[in-house]
């Protein structure tokens, strides 16, 4: 599917979602909405009957907040002065984001009521390409990630809301052992943990040719960033380049879902 954020260019989408080999239940997310220029990519954590609740909730909570408001208004409480050195869109966008968190806490406060129930979350990684152009802006949570593709070079856009992370920030001195021991996938972040989330967010202008990239934490615990690098030079267009990236993290063992979401930036005229 495409959408038209500026004349001249077209965003052309692709998602996939797919359980993995290890598991028997997916908790990821995918959506998109190239009408509103929003695609959301979600990794639920909670458990069955609790993360995939969650991520669902999320980004639906997220695609109604866009469709009912636009870049000038949007419903109060979901601003934080932080955001006043932001683009109207990113406001908008972390806005969402907070709407989407309230929304899980709900699920939460909900659950607390039911016998054996595990609270329910989601990371988030969201991009947004406001119509007026030529700027993508990010919102992430937690460690699904975005990318970006240009001139065959793959950068990553995100930064992961990890203990590992954590550690690395409060001891930029610490071993590669001591690394080692500090699980890879323990979050720091994540829709639905706290009240006052914390969001990560990245503005970045855009050009024909480039190709974005979110994903969900069993693509890059499969799959290193210069295969992914390769996977989306050789894909044949985004939906194959998801077709590929499922396949890698499958071939590598699938031990988690794995989401994937490919969006390249095109002319008019390239849009298939």
């Amino acid at each position: 599917m495409s959408g038209s954020p500026l004349p001249g260019a077209n965003i052309v989408a692709a998602g996939l979602t797919d359980v993995g080999r290890r598991r028997h239940h997916n908790e990821d997310y995918v959506l998109l909405k190239p009408a509103l220029g929003l695609y959301l990519l979600l990794d639920g954590v909670g458990g069955r009957d609790a993360g995939d609740v969650a991520s669902a909730t999320a980004a639906h909570s997220m695609a109604t907040f866009f469709a009912d408001s636009d870049d000038t208004r949007w419903p109060d409480g979901y601003r934080t002065l932080l955001d006043l050195t932001l683009k109207p869109a990113a406001q908008r966008l972390c806005a969402a984001a907070r709407k989407a968190n309230h929304d899980v806490l709900a699920l939460a406060t909900a659950s607390l009521s039911q016998p054996h129930a595990r609270k329910p979350g989601t990371t988030l990684v969201a991009a947004y390409f406001p119509a007026a152009g030529p700027m993508l802006h990010l919102v992430h949570v937690g460690d699904s990630r975005g990318y970006r593709l240009r001139d065959r070079e793959l950068l990553q856009l995100t930064r992961d809301h990890t203990l590992r992370n954590v550690a690395k920030l409060c001891r930029p001195d610490i071993s590669a052992d001591e690394l080692a021991t500090i699980p890879e996938n323990v979050i720091t972040r994540a829709l639905g943990s706290r009240d006052n989330i914390e969001l990560g967010v990245r503005s970045v202008a855009y050009q024909v040719g480039d190709t974005f990239l979110l994903c969900s934490d069993g693509l890059t615990h499969m799959v290193d960033d210069e295969h992914i690098r390769e996977a989306l030079m050789l894909a044949d267009g985004p939906q194959d380049a998801c077709e590929l990236l499922v396949s890698l993290a499958n071939e590598a063992g699938g031990r988690d879902n794995i989401s994937v979401v490919v969006l390249r930036v095109s002319t008019p005229a390239a849009a298939v």
